[in-house]
């Protein structure tokens, strides 16, 4: 017998993940930079992404956010995470206008972090991706991480949990590979809405 089941899940804010890292004075910096540099209507989707890179770079002290333009470079940690919002902004802006085929992430680490500055540089929109899913992504469309078609190839053992993003409530193909040579599609979209506060879900597959 296979089961699912299915079960929300809360997500930490931006803000307490910074808080968490660079405690709450940064925080408080941290949310000033988006509330001055995100426009309102888009900072639920883009704050998230400016953590990612918080963590995703883990910078020192003066490049916390790795933003290394002179007048932001060994400057202040609101200064850094302005310049980093800033920087996100834009090229959502840019991303949006260009109706790139490519995930926002993905878009965004050509202009942040392109790999032909540093070889290291390779590794960032995997590790932002990284920090933006496990953390707070679900809040977000899931075109700012995944290409689209949505479609999840996820190779699960028995018995396992595994949290997926539902930034959207319909239209998202998935197929789970159990590892048995069987493949079990559903559809998420069949889930419905999630509120934003609890979008994203825990799926335990059992066999028996």
């Amino acid at each position: 017998m296979l089961m699912l089941v299915f079960a929300c899940v809360g997500q930490s804010s931006p803000f307490e993940l910074i808080s968490k890292k660079d405690g709450a004075t940064h925080a408080e910096f941290f949310s000033q930079a988006i509330k001055a540099n995100i426009r309102p209507q888009l900072q639920d989707k883009l704050a998230p992404i400016v953590a990612a890179i918080r963590y995703a770079e883990n910078g020192r002290k003066g490049r916390e956010y790795g933003v290394l333009h002179p007048r932001a470079l060994n400057k202040s940690y609101r200064i850094q995470a302005g310049w980093c919002a800033a920087t996100v902004q834009k090229n959502y802006d840019r991303w949006i206008k260009a109706e790139s085929k490519l995930d926002f992430i993905t878009f965004l680490g050509k202009r942040y972090c392109p790999v032909e500055a540093h070889k290291l540089n390779k590794h960032w929109v995997k590790n932002v991706k990284y920090y933006f899913s496990s953390s707070s992504g679900p809040v977000i469309s899931p075109s700012l991480v995944n290409p689209a078609p949505h479609d999840l190839g996820l190779d699960l053992g028995l018995d396992l949990d595994l949290d997926l993003d539902l930034g959207v409530s319909s239209g998202i193909g998935s197929g789970v590979s159990l590892g048995l040579g069987l493949d079990f599609p559903f559809n998420l979209g069949s889930l419905g809405f999630i509120s934003s506060n609890t979008n994203c879900v825990k799926i335990r597959v059992i066999c028996s």
